[in-house]
């Protein structure tokens, strides 16, 4: 049975109490429902897991990255200081301003990259995966609780290698990539909701691309061959009766 996603399913509570988005009166209805619910707990045990390896090697990364050039502090251009000097005549007026700026200023979320720049950039950086799923719930699970269907590959062919998992924001915040090599050459999965906005940019010579949609999910396959070898092999797990949904 396949299950429509929503802002109160499982899966979509358990993201946004990993993430600490939800409100006191959600987060303790989460915690009751924890402590009645062993399955449940695997699932944020094997999520807090995933977060802490994408923390680690992503300050790994660029804790190597060289530092940018410095510029100007921007309180020493000239506007600033008259803003400053008119600051200081209506002093009051001046810390409310300066406050609310403080309060309101938010860091600009990080934009989306494509597939072609994700699939160059693991290939330059040896093709490792975000995580190894050590079972078969570990890889279900990973789906079912971004997009609130569990999804599993039947038995590959012995050219095709399932490396690992990772995310990426490619076709939304919520895109799962899968790593694979097939025949020894790196191929990119990309999982998502079918309803995200399909990809345009165009991929580099000698890539191709293969989409298939599975319930609610659309994933592509970028590979450097002629047809899809993994896409076939996706399914979706049927859950039980009293298995949330």
């Amino acid at each position: 049975m396949i299950h429509e996603h929503a802002d109160n399913t499982i899966g979509s509570l358990l993201e946004r109490y990993c993430d600490g988005e939800l409100t006191p009166e959600q987060r303790a209805a989460f915690e009751q429902a924890l402590a009645d619910d062993e399955a449940l707990r695997r699932q944020v045990e094997l999520q807090s897991r995933i977060d802490a390896t994408l923390r680690g090697a992503f300050a790994e990364r660029y804790a190597a990255a060289p530092a940018m050039p410095r510029k100007r502090p921007f309180y020493r251009s000239p506007r600033v200081l008259l803003v400053a000097a008119m600051l200081l005549i209506a002093l009051p007026v001046g810390i409310a301003c300066v406050q609310y700026v403080l309060l309101t200023r938010r860091p600009a979320p990080p934009q989306p990259v494509t597939m072609q720049a994700y699939y160059a950039e693991a290939v330059a950086s040896g093709f490792e995966p975000g995580w190894v799923c050590e079972t078969d719930e570990q890889f279900a699970g990973t789906f079912d609780y971004r997009f609130g269907q569990p999804m599993l590959t039947g038995a590959l062919p012995s050219d095709v290698e399932l490396l690992g998992l990772g995310y990426a924001r490619v076709l939304s915040r919520r895109t799962v990539t899968v790593f694979a090599r097939v025949r020894g050459e790196p191929v990119l999965l990309f999982v998502d909701r079918a309803t995200a906005a399909p990809p345009t940019e165009p991929l580099a010579e000698g890539l191709r691309r293969f989409r298939r949609e599975l319930g609610d999910v659309a994933i592509y396959e970028v590979s450097p061959h002629d047809e899809p070898r993994l896409l076939e092999h996706f399914y979706v797990v049927e859950r039980n009766a009293d298995e949330p949904g």
